[in-house]
């Protein structure tokens, strides 16, 4: 297990599906935040992977930053609506949020 190298990576690898299952890395908030910094380089190097954005969101999610883990969610599910890790992300986000109704 690498850290941050790993979720970036992952996520990476996600925007065929690779991803599904995954949640944010365990681990003390140092270490999410970490991979937090290597999912943000991964997606400055392929704007376009839906798996990265749902990783990022998944990390701040573990992070318990909803409002920006919407956004890469709501992004991730743009980029590719048939993925499931954007979805199940996003459910998490407006879980943590609060507006349970919307996650439905």
């Amino acid at each position: 297990m690498g850290g941050g190298a790993d979720a970036a990576g992952g996520g990476a690898d996600a925007a065929g599906g690779g991803s599904a299952g995954r949640s944010a890395p365990p681990g003390p908030p140092e270490r999410r935040r970490e991979a937090l910094a290597a999912c943000d380089e991964a997606i400055r190097g392929d704007p376009g992977s839906a798996g990265a954005h749902a990783e990022r969101g998944a990390i701040l999610n573990g992070l318990e930053r909803h409002e920006e883990a919407l956004a890469a969610c709501d992004e991730a599910v743009r980029l590719d609506p048939r993925a499931a890790a954007g979805h199940r992300e996003r459910g998490a986000a407006l879980n943590g949020l609060d507006r349970n109704e919307e996650a439905l």
